[in-house]
């Protein structure tokens, strides 16, 4: 029979229940941030050399170029660069699934042009006569093969967006290229500004002095 607590009174101690649980501690997590920042730590000490070496060959690169004060030169050279843009860019439109063989082709010749030019300001005639020579064998080469892929011919045509979605690489009916006389053009441009400067203009510019001991090779980045 439970007993009336009188007015006024405390109310009764709660029956005892024990001790209290423990509340055990959330344990450490894993230094995650301290493990990333090793990480990262190791990998920009692993690609430092790389840097340095890719930093200094831009550098060495960007005054090769300054140091050419021919005109002729540097729009001969600006030419070959938009031409290699716009042959890219035909290919990719028209559909071409080997466009980075013909990237690949541009940047070969770049880099015959600017040895042609390092040759050129070192008065190095027998190296800027094979320069010469092979730039322009790879220029008539490559116009050739561009004037051979204009006719339309059955070929493997690379992903593009087709009324019923994204249709390739497929064996299809490709369609006549013409826009790839615009890069053929061009490169004929090129093959006179190489010729043309060699043959003539390279006879009565003056050439500059060879660089000091102390400057940078600049053919690491020809």
């Amino acid at each position: 029979m439970a007993t009336e607590t009188p007015a006024g009174a405390a109310p009764p101690p709660a029956p005892d229940q024990g001790p209290p649980a423990s509340v055990s501690a959330p344990e450490p997590e894993p230094e995650r941030e301290t493990v990333a920042g090793e990480v990262v730590s190791d990998v920009r000490a692993a690609i430092a050399p790389v840097r340095s070496a890719v930093s200094a060959d831009v550098g060495s690169l960007g005054r090769f170029l300054r140091g050419i004060q021919s005109g002729y030169l540097i729009a001969g050279l600006g030419l070959l660069a938009l031409t290699a843009a716009v042959g890219v860019l035909v290919t990719v439109v028209a559909g071409f699934s080997d466009w980075f063989m013909h990237l690949a082709m541009y940047v070969v010749l770049i880099a015959f042009a600017l040895l042609y030019v390092r040759a050129h300001q070192r008065g190095f005639r027998i190296m800027r006569a094979v320069w010469a020579l092979g730039g322009l064998a790879l220029v008539a080469f490559f116009a050739w093969i561009l004037v051979d892929l204009v006719p339309a011919r059955l070929d493997v045509l690379s992903a593009r967006p087709r009324p019923g979605g994204l249709v390739g690489p497929e064996v299809a009916l490709r369609e006549r290229a013409g826009a790839l006389w615009a890069p053929v053009v061009m490169l004929i441009l090129v093959g006179v500004w190489l010729l043309s400067h060699w043959l003539v203009l390279a006879r009565f510019a003056r050439r500059t002095p060879p660089p000091p001991p102390g400057d940078p090779d600049v053919s690491r980045v020809s």
